[in-house]
């Protein structure tokens, strides 16, 4: 198992672990450099939740044509630990349905990795995004609107449930704001066996879509008992 996702706790594939109540999965291709890397900085970013150091919040990643066990490039990995994470220990995974079960919040690094996730588990359109749409719709609220979306007559007092109705906020936002410039301006550019120029490139694009999600997560409404 992933070293890494020891960490906080990560349950075996398609289980909940007791008390996880948040479970956040980055999809990449292999699994090798751009959803770790994702996976890794994200939980840094958010290590100062209660959430995450008591297992309530999981990160994990998965790749679309995954091989079982392979590790991290090692200039994915530099540029992990460069930006916060923990990249000792990685072993890519390959994204079955089976993972994507219980998800909270899915997000890809591409639009066809998107399509694959829905694809595999339609339930999970609300909850499925790519990085930088994820950071695109997200900068037209302030954290103020954001909380308000937890206010709605069928949320719980559950954090998952809150994160459900944020992100319900975020999905219906969708055909009403302004699109990228074009379609790829969605997608994070694949490094893999590429120059050191494109893995800078690639980890300069996530970081926008890396702090929108810690953003959202660290909302203090989504965690109120």
């Amino acid at each position: 198992m992933n070293a890494a996702r020891l960490l906080v706790g990560a349950p075996a594939v398609g289980a909940r672990q007791e008390g996880a109540l948040v479970r956040i999965i980055m999809v990449c291709t292999g699994n090798l450099c751009r959803s770790p890397l994702g996976e890794q900085v994200l939980r840094a970013k958010l290590a100062h939740l209660p959430a995450a150091s008591s297992g309530r919040l999981v990160i994990e990643s998965a790749g679309t044509q995954a091989e079982t066990g392979q590790p991290m490039p090692e200039p994915a990995a530099r540029w992990s630990a460069r930006l916060g994470g923990e990249p000792a220990g990685h072993g890519s995974r390959y994204l079955g349905e089976p993972v994507l079960q219980g998800a909270s919040l899915v997000l890809g690094m591409e639009r066809e990795h998107r399509a694959r996730i829905v694809g595999l588990a339609p339930a999970l359109l609300r909850r499925t995004f790519t990085l930088r749409e994820f950071a695109r719709l997200a900068a037209h609220f302030d954290d103020e609107a954001l909380a308000r979306a937890v206010d709605g007559p069928f949320v719980t007092a559950d954090p998952e449930s809150r994160l459900a109705a944020v992100l319900g906020l975020l999905s219906d936002t969708r055909g009403m704001t302004p699109p990228p410039g074009g379609p790829a301006e969605d997608d994070v550019v694949d490094p893999y066996l590429r120059s050191e120029k494109t893995y800078a490139l690639s980890a300069e694009q996530m970081q926008p879509g890396l702090d929108a999600v810690a953003r959202v997560l660290s909302l203090p409404v989504l965690w109120q008992d």
